[in-house]
């Protein structure tokens, strides 16, 4: 009944109110569709401006990367390549085995446990407090090993 009142209201209406009526109506349901298809366009398009720019962040850290990684291996062949690391290395695997099975702890001990460098400065510590033969060769080469490593770092910072 109430419908068929409405149905009645809009018939007994001019035509100089229902032009105007519908003109305003059509207009509105044009704009929310405008409106509606624009926000989902803007959606799609800020979706992939964010895709892409973060696929080329992911490619130039890739790039670093694979760069760090190339620096690294370099080095790391320069060094093994050096007569003092062949030095280092036997000595100081000859003193971790007069060490025994003891050998981690005593070295937890002197360059973790009592290290008075603080977590993340431990690496400038050159040599432990016992006088052993372990201690005395890590203090002759740490320091050029160090070097090497703050040099690598600062430059990958």
């Amino acid at each position: 009944m109430l419908q068929e009142k409405k149905m009645q209201g809009l018939k007994s209406l001019k035509i100089a109110y229902k032009l105007p009526l519908f003109v305003v109506g059509f207009g509105a349901l044009l704009t929310a569709i405008i409106v509606t298809i624009s926000t989902i366009n803007f959606q799609k398009s800020a979706f992939h401006q964010a895709e892409h720019q973060f696929a080329s962040l992911v490619a130039g850290r890739k790039t670093a990367f694979q760069s760090l990684l190339r620096g690294v291996n370099a080095d790391l062949l320069t060094l093994a390549s050096t007569p003092s690391t062949a030095t280092a290395i036997q000595r100081l695997s000859a003193a971790w085995s007069n060490l025994g099975a003891e050998a981690p702890d005593i070295a937890r001990k002197a360059y973790i446990t009592d290290n008075p460098f603080p977590a993340g400065e431990r690496h400038n510590l050159d040599r432990g407090k016992q006088t052993i033969p372990y201690n005395i060769h890590h203090s002759k080469f740490h320091p050029s090993f160090r070097t090497l490593l703050t040099a690598k770092v600062s430059t990958a910072a």
